[in-house]
């Protein structure tokens, strides 16, 4: 089984998770076809992982990483939990010998169609286009969803699919596709308000347009591979300890503060005081609606949903693979990989993408570390040549 093979598989699961947050799913057949090419991706996945130890091109420390990766995720499983990390786990392990940038060309393009395809067909009425009201500083605001069940979904897919375009296409990035990047990005924004990925999408487009006029800035300093190691550490730190430590209801600064960043506040410390810390953390069942009579239990920030849903080994495994992540980005020289590790990290302040493989590729760490070896491998240069460049 070709490398090849599982970038198709990568689409495919784009694709379909994407599609499955979609309203193309009040059809009634249409969720059963998600599942049913959901199956076949991570078959697909499984199976490369299976003809590639066979042909023995796992390393001992990878195999030892991966073991570790798969028991944890049996044992999560077996008590009763699921989620999107596992599928991204086994993503991780099925290509992780192929190229890296050919991965994010292939998740940038599959989100960037699929929201295109979903957006035409509730622009036309083919599909509903979910509207909801919010109040923000005494002001209603429509949120529309674009075809997608809740409003702002969309904002999240259309922030990394332009993340990975922007690092697909790197210094070569034209003011064209900026200026697209960044009308899009708006127009998205004004239908669905939705601020946290359209602000990280405004720093991005401002970041990458300092780099094209002052190209001196992309040459790699060593503190950005610091910068980019240390930032998800304290942004877990932070959001914990506020979660630990202030009630938003202690003082008026943190209950406007609190207003300001839609409840986040109280909702992790409310979830700190219900559930606490285990060092294995526990099957909790988070909602996110009101229905079937279930009450809202949420926390929107990715370092504590993970501490209180899978524990200590899984967020000191997450800080592990971030850390090699820099360090690698570091020895690559990769400027671009820093800002998009730096951005992810910021993100999970308050939201949950991180783990999802039809959001983030980048955090496929197999594959990053690969791409590293092979550019730091020296050329080869055959006799034939050498005996050319003598005569």
């Amino acid at each position: 089984m070709n490398k090849n093979t599982s970038q198709c598989a990568l689409a495919m699961i784009t694709a379909e998770e994407i599609l499955r947050r979609s309203h193309f799913c009040d059809f009634p057949f249409f969720e059963s076809l998600c599942t049913v090419v959901m199956v076949l991706a991570c078959s697909l996945a499984a199976c490369k992982i299976g003809v590639d130890l066979y042909n023995r091109k796992f390393s001992v420390r990878k195999l030892v990483v991966i073991a570790v990766g798969f028991c944890y995720t049996a044992f999560l499983i077996f008590r009763g939990q699921s989620d999107a990390f596992m599928v991204m786990w086994l993503f991780a392990v099925a290509l992780h010998d192929v190229e890296f940038e050919k991965i994010i060309k292939v998740s940038a393009l599959s989100i960037f169609a699929v929201l295109f395809m979903v957006y035409v067909c509730s622009a036309v009425g083919f599909i509903e286009n979910t509207v909801k009201i919010r109040v923000r500083e005494e002001e209603e605001r429509n949120r529309n969803g674009m075809g997608f069940m809740a409003p702002y979904q969309a904002a999240y897919f259309l922030f990394f699919a332009t993340l990975a375009w922007v690092y697909h296409r790197k210094e070569k990035l034209s003011w064209y596709e900026i200026v697209t990047l960044a009308a899009v990005n708006y127009m998205v924004f004004r239908q669905c308000d939705t601020r946290n990925p359209y602000y990280l999408s405004v720093v991005l487009l401002l970041i990458v347009s300092m780099l094209k006029l002052l190209p001196q800035l992309r040459k790699y300093q060593e503190s950005y591979t610091i910068a980019a190691a240390l930032i998800p550490v304290i942004c877990a730190a932070v959001i914990i300890i506020q979660g630990v430590l202030f009630n938003p209801n202690s003082s008026e600064f943190l209950r406007e503060l609190n207003s300001k960043l839609s409840n986040r506040l109280m909702l992790n410390y409310e979830s700190i005081q219900q559930y606490g810390f285990s060092c294995f953390g526990q099957a909790i069942e988070w909602y996110t609606d009101w229905n079937n009579g279930h009450s809202y239990n949420w926390v929107d920030s990715v370092y504590l949903y993970s501490l209180l849903s899978y524990g200590v080994p899984f967020m000191l495994g997450f800080f592990a693979i971030t850390t090699k992540l820099a360090l690698a980005a570091g020895r690559k020289k990769d400027t671009y990989m820093i800002i998009v590790l730096v951005l992810i990290a910021i993100l999970g302040l308050w939201d949950n993408y991180c783990f999802r493989i039809e959001c983030n590729p980048f955090y496929l760490f197999f594959a990053y570390e690969a791409s590293v070896s092979v550019a730091e491998r020296p050329l080869e240069v055959g006799k034939d040549e050498i005996c050319k460049k003598c005569a």
